[in-house]
């Protein structure tokens, strides 16, 4: 972050946001991963924070919101649209590690998944109980639910 804005920012969330050092990237080949998607375009982020909660990721919001920073919310980065780049700067919100619930009901048929969770793990869930999980986007095996509900993406099976 280069800014005074940006700094102050960048303390506020190492201060404050409940990420753990580790999860918040700011040296320029942290984020180079997160530049660009399997799309057209290039975009450094002027950081990137890799939220496990929905805590994180509000406090993190607010933050932004408060310093006026974008954010960009991110899943592993498979899409074809560009959604996930920094085009205005600012920092991405790598959700991919958040991955630790995925639940499913048969009975009411709702799934409660974390948004890091691959697309295909929820189908492969539901089918351990009789049902499926419809959307079939070519890169299931490595897009996450909350890319895939970002960016619309999916494909009907079969």
């Amino acid at each position: 972050m280069q800014t005074k804005k940006e700094s102050a920012f960048l303390k506020e969330v190492r201060e404050s946001s409940g990420l753990a050092s580790e999860r918040i990237l700011t040296s320029p080949a942290d984020c180079a991963s997160y530049a660009f998607d399997a799309s057209f375009g290039t975009h450094l982020p002027d950081a990137v924070f890799q939220p496990r909660s929905k805590e994180e990721v509000a406090s993190v919001l607010k933050l932004a919101n408060k310093h006026r920073v974008p954010v960009y919310p991110r899943g592993q980065g498979t899409s074809l649209s560009g959604g996930p780049l920094p085009v205005h700067g600012g920092v991405v919100l790598d959700c991919s590690r958040w991955d630790g619930t995925l639940e499913i009901d048969a009975d009411d048929m709702v799934a409660v998944v974390s948004p890091g969770v691959l697309t295909a793990a929820i189908n492969e869930k539901a089918g351990e109980l009789g049902l499926m999980y419809p959307p079939d986007p070519s890169s299931a095996h490595v897009s996450t639910i909350g890319g895939n509900l970002a960016e619309n993406a999916g494909g009907p099976r079969g």
